[in-house]
């Protein structure tokens, strides 16, 4: 069981340092991205890669000098009123359920990240931080208490 979340954790470390690579400067393809990954500690195979980008909905693009280059799509930005949030969290979460002091927000395929997202912007009380898949966001709560708490605000805003 350790092994499947230090593979978690180290995908999305992975996704991460992909986001910031193709933040900080232009790269042309795969192989050249690869590269710049081992450089930052992470061997991934091309497969791999391909399925981490297409997760990120990472696409080409022609730069203003006509050549192409990875470009990551921009999210929405962050809910900034208590409305907005709910308006966006009740259109992207499907269903909510909590297991001891961790709490589950399920959501279409595709989404979880943007959620994920939106409730580490949130700074929730009780809400010590989130880690997205594709279809799921696992929160982590101070508490099991605490993990009670976030449920019951996830399941109202769904109501």
């Amino acid at each position: 069981m350790h092994e499947f979340w230090d593979d978690i954790v180290n995908k999305q470390a992975r996704l991460d340092t992909i986001i910031d690579i193709l933040s900080s400067h232009p790269v042309d393809g795969q192989q050249k991205l690869q590269t710049l990954l081992e450089g930052r500690g992470f061997a991934v195979s091309q497969s791999s890669l391909s399925r981490d980008l297409k997760q990120l909905g990472v696409q080409r693009q022609r730069t203003t000098d006509g050549l192409f280059a990875y470009v990551v799509p921009v999210d929405k930005p962050p809910a900034t009123s208590e409305e907005a949030f709910r308006l966006r969290f009740r259109t992207s979460v499907t269903g909510v359920r909590r297991v001891e002091f961790l709490v589950l927000i399920f959501t279409p395929p595709g989404e979880a990240q943007l959620v994920g997202r939106l409730l580490d912007s949130a700074s929730l009380p009780g809400l010590a931080g989130t880690l997205a898949g594709d279809d799921t966001v696992i929160c982590v709560a101070a508490s099991a208490s605490e993990a009670r708490s976030l449920e019951s605000r996830f399941t109202k805003m769904l109501g």
